[in-house]
């Protein structure tokens, strides 16, 4: 029910304010013994004060400074202060407050907000929020973004530019890196698209696995390209291959146990040295290694004690996760640093600052303290975080996340991140009314049906995100049997998770899938392969499409 209040106080702010995006950081909150912050009064458009049960407080930037003891809500009228009054321990309310609330003492719904500039100032469940406005940036919005390059992303639904717009002829969907180089644009699909000027085409097997020279190179993850050459270097499921995507194709590496739906067994670039002898530095089963382009040979710079999850690299040192822990790697020393448990994705933002995202948080890791600390809520997608001119971008669920590089690194780790998002509407007046309405019947129903509920993510929330997750990476061979084995739940739990069929959810996301892939006009063998359908079932959509 709190989360309820805090999210219709959000939505009532996008209503009065609907400009564009903003973000706020959470600077400070106010939760004294014994003291209930009542609500928030402007007095001549420069100066907000709090009216509570202990007493009247005036409020400034980032700290709050009691005048006097007067307790209950309150209003200011030509400069004077006015009060409710307090009958048989209840407080009444003075006329100008009586007609919009009816007020419970024991009542833990209070809340009143005002925007002041760059500054929020909220009032929920009797305690005071202080919020700045963010340097965080969103694009994209309700776009799960899998993967970020210079002026592309890549999503769920399409290949879009930075200011929104979709690339023509592109994949309908990645689920690996993408790519530029100069005017050229490689996108990881599973199979592998590139686009040079106007001209695109494909490299797949019609199971959008990469075919190059007559071999079916798997499924690819990522490629880098050699600038001097015109060669590329592609990472697959099955191992690491050097190629001109023409009639040339070295290997290099090959994976142990091949497994296209275990990411981190895939090798993953680190580095390229474009020098006299070029070097590329990649990781491959459990090992770092060296592969020297002229010599063609390579080398085992490391052998680790576990496969990395992900793995980056900054002035000679190594930074990885392996799912639990990250660990850093400098002169041949693996040490073991902080506990990250269910995160992806690492990345170093300098010698002292690391990015980590989950499928909850964008943490902020500071090294010389050895501190990690959440700035951001929201679900990242694995391969989603990279820098680019001094800004760095996050792919999250349901958008793209920007900050200067500078701004994460002064972000202090006590700080915390709230997204308001806002869209432009021409109804203000009629969503404010509504949504007062709304919070009236919601205050009546809390009053009496429902006890209080944490502002937290459940248990169950977190297991229903990682089961989506789940289905969408797996979504040409998931089933019911595969989902309940897989978590350890019953069928009835799982059902009650979801609030739906598991069945349904499974038809509608490779119903999205196939869809798509009949517009791109790809083969019924390649949309079966890679929707879990069968060849005839989709002969059905055909006709009903």
């Amino acid at each position: 029910m709190k989360i309820i209040i805090h999210i219709l106080i959000i939505f009532i702010f996008n209503a009065v304010y609907c400009q564009k995006d903003l973000s706020f950081e959470l600077i400070n909150v106010y939760n004294e013994e014994g003291v209930e912050f009542l609500n928030l009064v402007e007095k001549n458009e420069s100066e907000i004060y709090c009216f509570s049960n202990k007493g009247t407080y005036k409020v400034k930037n980032k700290s709050i400074v009691k005048i006097n003891s007067r307790e209950g809500y309150g209003y200011i009228d030509n400069n004077e202060f006015y009060y409710s009054t307090i009958i048989n321990n209840k407080i009444k309310y003075s006329p100008k407050y009586n007609y919009l609330f009816n007020y419970n003492k024991n009542s833990q719904n209070k809340h009143s907000f005002i925007l002041k500039g760059e500054t929020l100032f909220i009032i929920n469940n009797n305690k005071l929020y202080i919020y700045k406005k963010s340097i965080f940036l969103k694009k994209l919005k309700n776009k799960s973004i899998r993967s970020i390059s210079k002026n592309h992303v890549a999503t769920y639904d399409g290949i879009y530019t930075k200011d929104e717009k979709i690339v023509p002829n592109s994949p309908s969907y990645s689920d690996g890196f993408i790519r530029e180089f100069n005017a050229e644009l490689l996108v990881c699909y599973n199979g592998l698209f590139r686009k040079r000027d106007t001209i695109f085409n494909y490299y797949d097997f019609g199971n959008q696995t990469v075919f190059i020279n007559n071999k079916n190179l798997g499924y690819i993850q990522d490629i880098y390209k050699n600038k001097k050459n015109d060669n590329y270097f592609l990472f697959t499921n099955l191992g690491l291959y050097y190629s001109n995507l023409e009639n040339s194709l070295k290997t290099i590496d090959s994976v142990n146990t091949p497994n296209r739906l275990d990411k981190k067994s895939y090798p993953k670039f680190i580095k390229f040295y474009n020098i006299d002898s070029p070097r590329l530095l990649y990781s491959i089963n459990n090992e770092i290694r060296i592969f020297h382009e002229k010599m063609v040979f390579t080398e085992t710079y490391y052998s680790l004690p576990f496969t990395p999850t992900s793995i980056s690299f900054k002035n000679d040192t190594f930074y990885l996760l392996d799912g639990k822990k990250l660990y850093i790697l400098k002169n041949g020393k693996l040490s073991q640093s902080l506990d990250c448990e269910n995160c992806h994705t690492v990345k170093a933002i300098s010698d002292s600052t690391l990015a980590i995202t989950s499928n909850y948080d964008l943490f902020k890791v500071n090294l010389k303290k050895n501190s990690k600390r959440s700035i951001l809520k929201n679900e990242f997608n694995a391969l989603a975080i990279e820098t680019f001119n001094d800004t760095i971008y996050f792919g999250s669920e349901n958008g793209l996340f920007s900050i200067p590089k500078n701004d994460f690194e002064t972000i202090s780790n006590d700080n915390q991140i709230v997204m308001l998002q806002k869209k432009k509407t021409d109804y203000t007046l009629y969503i404010l009314i509504l949504c007062l309405a709304f919070l009236g019947t919601t205050i009546f129903y809390k009053s009496y049906f429902q006890k209080d509920k944490a502002l937290i993510i459940t248990t169950e929330e977190k297991l229903k995100i990682d089961i989506i997750k789940f289905i969408e990476q797996h979504i040409a061979t998931v089933n019911v049997d595969i989902i309940l084995e897989k978590h350890n739940i019953s069928y009835r739990k799982l059902n009650k998770i979801l609030d739906n069929s598991p069945g349904k959810i499974i038809e509608s996301k490779r119903k999205v899938i196939a869809l798509n892939l009949m517009k791109k006009n790809k083969s019924l063998e390649e949309i079966a392969l890679s929707s879990g359908y069968s060849i005839s079932y989709l002969k059905k959509i055909l006709k009903t499409n």
